[in-house]
């Protein structure tokens, strides 16, 4: 269980959200060792001071789903967004997933045991400042998604909730949708 022994901690990822201003901070949520990297060098190489508020679990920390190639590090860069290469042909797609987080993980693997390949999964990896453009940018190769939800943002759990209501507006706005469904755990994609 996640925040349990010596070193517990619970964050709670929305009080550092109701903080957010005027690109005041910088809120990610990481799902590789590669983007962890990047965000830190990213971080030491700018040339403005802004904190940087990093949310990882530590079952990440030496998942080996969640390492990367050593060609990442070298030739890489931090994305604030992470598309679905995974994912069948775009005009297949019918539903786009958002997500932020290990969750990525749980829904990949569930993706891959049921063969779907009509859902494109979207990691959302710096939840502030959104990267409207990029995800706008992003989601332009995708048919219109018919199914209800087409766009959801998938949390783990409905403790996620006050998160996604911190950042729903802003990801509604970005992604051009007049209503983007909240799905937690219970719901299969």
């Amino acid at each position: 269980y996640e925040g349990q022994g010596p070193e517990h901690s619970s964050a709670r990822l929305e009080r550092f959200l109701q903080a957010c201003a005027e690109d005041n901070i910088q809120v990610c949520n990481l799902t590789t060792a590669a983007q962890y990297f990047h965000v830190l060098r990213r971080q030491m190489k700018r040339d403005f001071i802004k904190p940087l508020i990093i949310m990882t679990p530590k079952s990440l920390l030496r998942a080996k789903i969640a390492s990367s190639p050593a060609e990442e590090f070298i030739h890489g860069r931090f994305e604030e967004i992470l598309g679905s290469p995974e994912a069948g042909s775009v005009e297949k797609v019918k539903r786009i997933i958002f997500c932020s987080g290990k969750v990525y993980y749980d829904l990949l693997n569930y993706r891959t045991q049921r063969n779907i390949d009509d859902a494109a999964i979207v990691r959302i990896e710096q939840l502030y400042p959104l990267a409207e453009k990029k995800l706008r940018e992003m989601l332009k190769p995708f048919p219109k998604p018919a199914p209800v939800p087409p766009l959801a943002r998938w949390f783990a759990t409905n403790a996620s909730k006050p998160a996604w209501w911190l950042t729903r507006l802003r990801f509604e706005n970005a992604v051009s949708a007049s209503s983007v469904a909240f799905v937690d755990g219970t719901y299969a994609p």
